[in-house]
């Protein structure tokens, strides 16, 4: 219901696809043998969510199922991160129409172009304002 299994499809058909200029590091419950690009981090404690978040280039929440207003979006973007998220996440009021996706289809060609033009998440990054 989270989305991890689309994101993980994704992302390994880009790898197929010769895009491998990315690195996935998954913070949760969740715990598997690192592979490819992929890190599972587990669990971590609240006071080092800042320091994780000055290491991440792109927050992806891709859930399926529709989530409330959670808190991962706006402290995200208060720590200057982009976020890109399923249309089903309440938080995604706060992102413009080019940082949500539709379908899978649309995650791997909105992943695809990051991939493509880093550019695109620089000038996300720009557009957030951290106080």
């Amino acid at each position: 219901y989270k989305g991890l299994a689309i994101l993980l499809e994704c992302l390994n058909s880009l790898y197929e696809e010769g895009f491998q200029n990315w690195q996935l590091d998954i913070w949760g419950t969740a715990i598997r043998k690192n592979e490819r690009n992929i890190n599972w981090k587990g669990l971590f404690h609240s006071e080092d969510e800042c320091s994780i978040l000055e290491k991440v280039d792109l927050l992806i929440v891709p859930s399926l199922w529709y989530e409330t207003f959670g808190f991962i979006v706006p402290e995200a973007l208060a720590s200057g991160v982009p976020v890109l998220c399923s249309d089903t996440v309440g938080a995604q009021i706060l992102l413009d129409e080019n940082m949500i996706y539709h379908s899978p289809e649309n995650l791997k060609e909105k992943l695809k172009g990051f991939l493509i033009n880093p550019q695109v998440l620089e000038k996300e990054n720009q557009k957030i304002c951290c106080f």
